[in-house]
């Protein structure tokens, strides 16, 4: 089911995979920007499907639960790092292939951030997010 936490999960492992082989790409000396056009696009495709899902399904539902602790963590997290689809179509357009080449390091770095920041937003979901998203379908099923 989309949506569900095992699919969530699922996405987060597959952008971590995506993640991973992009950070290898910018640690190269010079740039393949074949790899790095691809690998973007799977990162922004991905990012945009999950992100859409997940504030349906997961934040959306916590924010309206009532719950006053799951409703100051999404807000929190939210706050903190946001859903980054809108981040990642942003760095896409700021970044063509014509300046990657031309700043490959600058890229390197603001690659780096980004993926950083995915990772981070990844690893408080599944820390804080989703036990909080199981503990109010719990309350809601007794």
């Amino acid at each position: 089911m989309k949506g569900s936490i095992a699919q969530l999960l699922e996405d987060h492992r597959e952008l971590g995979l995506m993640a991973d082989r992009l950070r290898g790409v910018i640690s190269c000396a010079v740039p393949d920007t074949a790899a790095i056009a691809v690998l973007r696009w799977q990162i922004c495709r991905k990012l945009i499907d999950h992100c859409s899902v997940e504030e349906r399904s997961v934040y959306d539902l916590l924010i309206t639960s009532g719950d006053p602790e799951a409703v100051q963590l999404i807000l929190a997290l939210r706050d903190e790092v946001g859903c980054l689809d809108n981040d990642v179509r942003t760095y896409v357009g700021e970044w063509p292939m014509e300046r990657i080449n031309r700043e490959w390091a600058r890229f390197g770095a603001v690659t780096q951030a980004l993926l950083d920041r995915l990772a981070h937003r990844m690893a408080r979901e599944e820390r804080d997010v989703f036990p909080e998203l199981a503990r109010i379908a719990q309350r809601r099923a007794a």
